[in-house]
């Protein structure tokens, strides 16, 4: 058996991996993050032409968080909120989130509701570790987005 040797990481890499996990403790929790779970909406921009809004699962704890595909789409209606009727299908993928990773997690609107949404306010829950979880949104006319981004400075 021809094998390499693997070395052992030197003492200057065990203490810059040592600083580096120290720095990301430190940034927790100087903000107030360690501990928690957070769901967040990485898509900028919903348009009533987007097929799809991409959100994270950021868990700050060192427990494992569980969730699943379910989640609850309601509109704003005046002052109400309205559930969107999921016409599409839910897979019940559970999984399970170590501690300290993050999760991307994409909505994709023809599936769950088999169509674009329309312009408004929405609200998303989703249930994380036990816990519910909002995101807020708005969905602007495709339009009024392409027009702002054409006009000169």
């Amino acid at each position: 058996m021809s094998g390499s040797v693997i070395k052992p990481p030197t003492i200057k890499q065990i203490i810059a991996g040592l600083l580096a996990i120290l720095m990301m403790f430190s940034t927790m929790i100087k903000e107030g993050k360690f501990g928690k779970v957070e769901f967040v909406l990485l898509t900028e921009t919903v348009t009533t032409e987007s097929e799809e809004i991409v959100l994270e699962v950021r868990n700050y704890s060192l427990k494992y968080v569980d969730y699943d595909d379910w989640f609850i789409l309601e509109k704003l209606n005046g002052e109400t909120w309205e559930r969107v009727p999921a016409t599409g299908i839910f897979y019940h993928d559970a999984g399970s989130l170590r501690g300290l990773t993050i999760t991307k997690d994409t909505i994709n609107f023809e599936r769950y509701f088999k169509k674009k949404l329309e312009a408004g306010d929405y609200r998303l829950t989703k249930k994380i570790g036990g816990k519910d979880y909002v995101v807020s949104f708005t969905v602007v006319e495709a339009s009024s987005v392409s027009e702002s981004t054409t006009q000169p400075a």
